[in-house]
């Protein structure tokens, strides 16, 4: 670069010099290194220079590594001449113009068609034809001598001042201290919040196991002492003038600028209380059937009337104020985070937080218009800043004034129930009426047939009054109701059973009839009556054992209980088999004789007919218990 102060300037030595516009290209880059005169490198006077490439459209471009310039390309990372020409013959070391001549031939004139294009070699004809403008690639800029405007001096008269004066000034060591103080404590409860959310509701839980461990373990109140267990999960200080939150595991608290009132500050505890503490534990009854699925343990929400009107979503959180307010000036907003092992009722439609006593003995809806974050938790807006927990709900929307609950089925599985419990009333009476027939038209004298019957018509009555009740929520297993319950419910699996063995005997009978043996009928009388009252003795201990025994074990009771009576079913299952397929076989064979052989086609057809017809109902209902049996629904 020419240095226009480097010797004292006439107005014709000014006129006649002047500076290139190359100087752009090849000084822009280390333009801060050269101005020490004193020492100037090579790259302070030139720069390493490269035509143009030229893409395929005939544009001029730079590839990557070198800068474009308004004449080429240009390699700054070559400083010297000597490292230039080693990047190839293309490449060549250029200063700056000196003159005017040669700051404008230096490069052919280039066309300039507008800003967006880079000039390009054309002549002047086809240059007009593109509306450009053939001009030189720099242009030199002369000289212009200024004159001088000499100014006066003007005589400034001296005051006498003191050295050094006392002003008010902040004292910055104990700022420091004090914003080191007020972020340490902001960072320290941030590290309690954070500690205690990680590690205490499983030291809670650590502590009585130890206790049980290390006590003789013979009173387990101790250790597992059965009052609500609160957990401490955070602690933050909020205070006005300043928007900020916590958020301590599936609790978030956010306070406001102006939540409390200026100049005021409030200490926050956060705790957790577990929902699984209050989950409704449904009654175990004694059953071999599951009717309907178990009702959700988690509907804790009653109204005034009684009526089931919500559930809880997940865990609760106990908030303490110190000091409290009961009219901040803007709400805080505080997120409960919905548990995800907690199923919500579909019948279920508003979100709302729910309040309880310090006995959490009730949970009352608190009528908040609660919404869902981005983050699928459950917020509202909380303006009372006092002692209280707040569980996240989901309830009925006029939830206080139902006063019935809902139908124990919906509406088609009711008509099913009602349907098929006609149907089974309708078989016990045309059984009476069969029954009444042969004892009055033929003779009453007892027999297996009869016998068959009259258990049919007892299964089908009672069974057909237990569907009939069940969807009205009459039949319960309440203790003033309880024998109705089992007579209802289990015994018509006994009626059945009873029904089933008197067919095997009377498979039996036939078969050693078609062979003219009556000892085996004398043998098997006792173990046919011995087995149906062994059945029943069954059922009656098993319903007192059932009902002796701790909650914790009548599960594991239900399940022996209905594992019990399936195996009855296949031995029962096993033994018509083995009778009624006896009889076909014999009644073929003595058919064998009968000239008519559609006659004996069609006895025969129907004979194994009702084998199996009886074999399959008998499986299905085999079926029917296994899938009871390993089914966690409860009967209402």
């Amino acid at each position: 670069m020419i240095n226009v102060y480097a010797e004292p300037k006439t107005k014709e030595t000014c006129e006649a010099g002047g500076v290139c516009s190359d100087s752009k290209d090849i000084f822009n880059f280390y333009s801060d290194d050269c101005s020490d005169t004193n020492f100037l490198p090579d790259y302070c006077f030139g720069a390493c220079f490269t035509p143009f490439y030229v893409s395929d459209d005939g544009h001029g471009y730079c590839p990557r590594g070198l800068t474009k310039g308004l004449s080429g390309c240009f390699l700054y990372y070559a400083v010297s001449p000597s490292e230039c020409s080693e990047y190839g013959p293309e490449f060549s070391w250029v200063t700056a113009a000196q003159t005017q001549q040669d700051c404008e031939t230096r490069f052919p004139l280039l066309c300039y068609e507008g800003d967006s294009v880079l000039p390009t070699a054309k002549s002047q004809q086809e240059c007009d034809l593109c509306s450009g403008t053939l001009r030189p690639v720099y242009r030199w800029s002369p000289g212009e001598w200024v004159q001088e405007e000499p100014q006066g001096y003007t005589w400034a008269k001296g005051n006498w001042t003191a050295l050094n004066r006392w002003e008010p000034t902040l004292n910055f060591n104990i700022l420091e201290k004090e914003v080191s103080s007020a972020l340490s404590q902001q960072f320290a409860l941030a590290r309690q919040t954070q500690a205690l959310c990680t590690y205490n509701p499983m030291l809670e839980t650590l502590k009585r196991i130890s206790c049980d461990c290390t006590k003789d373990g013979q009173n387990p109140t101790t250790c597992y002492p059965s009052d609500v267990s609160i957990v401490s999960v955070g602690v933050q200080r909020f205070c006005s003038g300043l928007s900020s939150g916590v958020r301590a595991g599936s609790i978030s608290v956010t306070f406001n600028a102006n939540t409390l009132a200026q100049g005021a500050c409030t200490h926050v505890g956060i705790y957790i209380v577990a929902a699984s503490q209050f989950q409704l534990t449904p009654k175990e009854t004694l059953t071999a059937v599951t009717t309907h699925a178990a009702a959700n343990p988690y509907t804790l929400i009653v109204n005034q009337y009684g009526v089931t009107v919500g559930q809880v979503l997940g865990d609760g959180a106990r908030l303490t104020f110190d000091p409290p307010s009961s009219a901040p000036a803007s709400p805080m907003v505080l997120c409960l985070s919905p548990h995800g092992n907690i199923a919500m009722s579909s019948e279920y439609v508003t979100f709302d937080f729910a309040t309880t006593t310090d006995t959490y003995q009730a949970w009352v809806p608190a009528n908040l218009k609660a919404w869902r974050n981005q983050e699928g938790a459950l917020c509202a807006n909380i303006s009372m800043l006092l002692d209280n927990t707040y569980w996240p709900v989901a309830r009925y929307d006029d939830w206080n004034n139902v006063r019935t609950n809902p139908p124990l089925f919906p509406g088609d599985v009711a008509g099913g129930y009602y349907f098929v419990g006609v149907l089974f009333i309708l078989l016990g009476i045309a059984s009476g009426v069969l029954l009444a027939c042969a004892c009055l038209l033929i003779n009453r004298k007892v027999n297996l047939g009869k016998a068959i019957t009259l258990l049919v018509m007892l299964f089908g009555v009672v069974r057909g009054l237990h569907l009939l009740l069940l969807p009205g929520g009459s039949l319960t297993s309440s203790p003033s109701s309880l024998a109705g319950f089992y007579l209802l419910s289990e015994l018509p699996i006994f009626l059945f059973f009873s029904a089933y063995t008197t067919f095997v005997f009377f498979w039996a009978e036939v078969a050693h009839f078609m062979q003219k043996s009556t000892t085996f009928l004398r043998v098997m009388r006792v173990p046919y009556i011995v087995t149906n009252v062994l059945l029943y003795v069954m059922f009656i201990l098993f319903i007192s054992i059932f009902h002796s025994i701790s909650p914790q074990a009548q599960p594991s009771l239900t399940l022996a209980y209905r594992l019990t009576i399936a195996i009855c079913c296949i031995m029962v299952i096993a033994a018509s088999v083995l009778f009624g397929g006896r009889v076909v076989y014999l009644q073929n064979k003595m058919m064998a004789a009968v000239d008519d052989t559609s006659k004996r086609r069609t006895l025969f057809w129907r004979m194994l007919g009702i084998l199996l017809s009886c074999t399959c109902g008998l499986a299905l209902q085999v079926a029917f218990l296994l899938n009871s049996a390993f089914n966690k629904g409860e009967v209402a």
